[in-house]
């Protein structure tokens, strides 16, 4: 028979039961954590997290060039402990995938696209690809079209763009809850989109400018966009708490075509407007050749031509908005949209519809870009 415990023991012995449990539920959350269970988007997630974490002990290897961008392979990352192989994480001991991270210096911080191949399971499908899928040749939809583009060295070149064309579009996109819609790839591959929530922000109208014009001797101002007020309010907006910073690090810095032109033009493939450049912006406004483009109607040739107003769904926004584009005859007029492109005075108001860049990696982590079903931005 046992004997009864002396009560002055008991406290001792309930403190080391206590500890002997708290190590067993220790070592349980350990092995918990040691067999941490992701999808593939996890893993996409976990890849760029780990890359962070080798490029802050491996900065050399960073590019240091805006627009530059380098890679490591996710077996490097395995390999050096960064992160565990795709195949741990899905506990699938039948996975076989490879994968990279890309580095994109975009001016003072880095943004990071990863790519995850695991064959017929799974692959990482950018945004840009996703949209390319979709070219049609008649109706509403994306067009393969030859237009000029601004390369990372300057220069004006003539390259395939994908162009939204028609009213009905399936190009909604939704960054943190802000509408936008896809205008275009761009025939550098990253993505052109346009500011499509309506919004009452008054910081969004503006003036295109209001200087003193010596051609009109009043205040109808000058059309010369790099001097612009309305460069000089986006930028404001830029470094404003407009966009949250996760939203502006998705914003790669462009070139904007801002050569002017006149009424009766009807090149339309951007060789007029991007005779002049500006270049490192992060927010600009729309030229006129991708308005005219983004209309379905064949009587659409020049900006003057009513037709241009059918079949486009940039004119389904109901608002007032300035394109980057000014004319080429007078110093003081510039074009915007009102049902149509038209010639105005520099200094009235209108609304500055934005544009942004994202880089063509960009990944979506949801959506089909129906209007009730935007693309998401991961």
């Amino acid at each position: 028979m046992l004997k009864k415990i002396d009560k002055r023991l008991l406290k001792p012995i309930m403190i080391i039961i206590g500890v002997i449990v708290l190590l067993i539920l220790g070592a349980v959350f350990i092995n918990l954590l040691g067999k941490e269970k992701l999808d593939y988007t996890g893993i996409e997630n976990k890849m760029i997290e780990s890359a962070r974490l080798y490029y802050k002990d491996n900065s050399i290897y960073l590019p240091q060039t805006n627009g530059n961008s380098t890679e490591v392979t996710l077996e490097t990352l395995v390999s050096e402990e960064y992160m565990k192989k795709p195949e741990a994480y899905m506990n699938n001991k039948n996975l076989s995938c490879v994968g990279r991270v890309t580095a994109v210096k975009n001016n003072d911080s880095y943004n990071y696209y990863p790519y995850l191949n695991c064959g017929k399971d799974y692959e990482t499908t950018y945004l840009s690809n996703e949209i390319k899928k979709k070219i049609v040749t008649s109706s509403d939809g994306v067009y393969k079209i030859n237009e000029y583009t601004i390369n990372s060295k300057g220069e004006k070149i003539s390259a395939t763009n994908y162009v939204y064309r028609g009213e009905q579009v399936n190009n909604y996109l939704l960054i943190n809850k802000q509408k936008w819609r896809i205008v275009k790839i761009d025939g550098n591959g990253n993505i052109v989109i346009i500011y499509d929530d309506k919004d009452v922000n008054r910081e969004l109208y503006s003036v295109w400018d209001d200087r003193y014009n010596s051609e009109k001797d009043a205040a109808y101002g000058i059309n010369d966009y790099t001097v612009s007020r309305a460069k000089e309010n986006l930028e404001k907006i830029y470094n404003s708490d407009f966009f949250s910073a996760d939203i502006k690090s998705k914003f790669l810095s462009h070139s904007v075509c801002i050569g002017k032109r006149s009424e009766n033009d009807s090149k339309n493939d951007g060789s007029i407007e991007c005779n002049k450049v500006l270049s490192d912006q992060y927010l600009s406004l729309l030229p006129i050749y991708d308005y005219l483009n983004s209309s379905l109607d064949t009587k659409c040739k020049r900006l003057t031509d009513p037709e241009c107003f059918n079949y486009n769904y940039l004119n389904t926004y109901n608002n007032i908005w300035w394109l980057v584009t000014a004319a080429k005859e007078k110093t003081y007029l510039v074009y915007k949209v009102s049902g149509q492109a038209l010639s105005v005075s520099a200094s009235a108001s209108a609304r500055l519809r934005m544009v942004a860049v994202l880089d063509g990696k960009t990944i979506a982590s949801g959506g089909s870009g129906t209007q009730t079903d935007p693309y998401v931005l991961k």
